[in-house]
């Protein structure tokens, strides 16, 4: 899994709109209470980041499964 970010106070930060499109810290634990609750009944997803990068714009895709993101 991909290294947290922080922001100054050292808290985990969303995924930075100026960063490469990898889940932060807190992308990753809203996928995981997506994945744990049992109304919603997922197994799987897919996780989609964008992020702007001059002249164009950078894309991620992650699949979450199993507590996992790859």
């Amino acid at each position: 899994m991909p290294t947290p970010r922080t922001t100054a106070s050292g808290s985990a930060s969303g995924t930075p709109p100026t960063s490469w499109p990898v889940p932060s810290a807190r992308d990753a634990a809203t996928y995981r209470q997506l994945l744990n609750d049992p109304e919603l009944a997922f197994h799987s997803f897919i996780a989609v980041i964008l992020g702007p990068r001059a002249p164009h714009w950078d894309i991620g895709a992650w699949t979450c499964h199993d507590n996992t993101i790859t």
